[in-house]
């Protein structure tokens, strides 16, 4: 195992090559604005890319891996991020705010959908959060959510993860820091120009 960081960004790449591709892209676009942040990958392919300071392979990932990526995850404050995004700016705050909250997560654009929801109905005044970005301290209890997800998601058959985690970060007691919007921003029509 990995000698453990304090804090430190993960990616995670499974299946088809391109998406090794694009996490080494996203790296790339986050190494020119925190640089002085260790950048881990999580795939079931062997690579080599000095972008990334440790790549951790395993074959047998699951659809979902970025719930392991989080649970392997060196670090005491571990931002994930999706392989398809592009950093234009320092977003190492979110480190900050793992120093008081548990969990760091955008709500998600469209979070008012009608799959939003998977066993509770509960009010939309707290919506879906968007999984591409997570920024997570690790305790035993934000362990215990993630496997908690894991195995809900994985009973469900559910293709999204995002239904699954609003209702139990809902149940949880975990404290929740909601980043805004341009931490993980889709329709640029959100920017304030």
């Amino acid at each position: 195992m990995v000698e453990t960081n304090e804090y430190g960004f993960v990616f995670v790449a499974t299946g088809e090559e391109i998406y090794v591709d694009l996490a080494a892209r996203a790296a790339r676009t986050l190494k020119r604005h925190c640089p002085q942040y260790p950048i881990h990958l999580f795939t079931d392919k062997e690579m080599s890319d000095p972008v990334f300071d440790q790549v951790h392979v395993e074959k047998d990932r699951w659809f979902r891996a970025k719930i392991d990526a989080l649970l392997e995850s060196p670090f005491q404050r571990t931002v994930f991020l999706d392989a398809d995004i592009h950093v234009v700016g320092d977003i190492s705050d979110i480190f900050s705010l793992l120093d008081r909250f548990d969990i760091a997560v955008a709500h998600d654009q469209s979070r008012h959908r009608k799959s939003a929801h998977w066993h509770q109905n509960f009010t939309t005044a707290f919506p879906q959060f968007n999984t591409g970005v997570i920024g997570l301290k690790k305790t035993s209890e934000s362990s215990a959510f993630l496997q908690q997800w894991k195995k809900q998601l994985s009973e469900s058959g559910m293709k999204k993860d995002q239904p699954i985690f609003r209702e139990l970060l809902w149940d949880s007691n975990l404290r929740i820091a909601t980043l805004p919007p341009e931490y993980n921003l889709m329709h640029l029509a959100l920017i304030d120009i």
